[in-house]
């Protein structure tokens, strides 16, 4: 559990990218 929250912390900011360029092909 303590390891999946570490690497769930760790990738907020991948997650963060990954969104917004997700937001951006749908709004084309």
């Amino acid at each position: 559990l303590a390891a999946a929250q570490a690497s769930q912390s760790c990738c907020d900011a991948t997650n963060e990218k990954i969104d917004r360029m997700f937001r951006r092909s749908i709004s084309k």
